[in-house]
């Protein structure tokens, strides 16, 4: 008996969504976010290098404040930089910028910020696409 193999297409942009989570701003798709306390409740704001290190993810539609937005943490997304991504930025690093809610692909280096690494340009643009692998690396004294 023979076996059968059946393919099945599946998208390149998968998505691992938090659980939606009341924002503390209005959000646009493809900002960087981090998690905070309002009035005793966990939200969700635009994160930064200079006071952030908790980053939960790339906001998945726009929101306004004290809505729920959904995250991306994994897979391929867009996300909002401080600069176009060119196709010579192929393949470099993104990192947490210190412009709420975006990306650079300058490891910020000064003291009192956080490196936070988002993932890596897949295709150019602004907003640029991104493999997700959030982690942080390091915070500057």
């Amino acid at each position: 008996m023979a076996l059968k193999h059946r393919t099945t297409r599946t998208s390149v942009r998968t998505k691992a969504i938090v659980s939606r989570i009341k924002t503390a701003v209005a959000v646009k798709s493809g900002q960087i976010l981090c998690a905070t306390i309002a009035d005793s409740n966990g939200v969700c704001k635009l994160a930064k290098s200079s006071n952030d290190n908790q980053v939960i993810g790339i906001a998945e539609k726009n929101a306004n404040q004290g809505k729920p937005v959904s995250a991306f943490q994994s897979g391929i997304c867009n996300v909002q930089l401080t600069s176009t991504a060119s196709e010579s930025d192929i393949g470099k690093s993104v990192y947490l910028s210190n412009t709420d809610g975006s990306g650079t692909l300058i490891a910020p280096g000064e003291g009192g910020h956080n490196v936070i690494h988002i993932g890596y340009v897949v295709a150019e643009g602004n907003p640029a696409s991104v493999l997700l692998d959030l982690f942080h690396i390091v915070y500057v004294n």
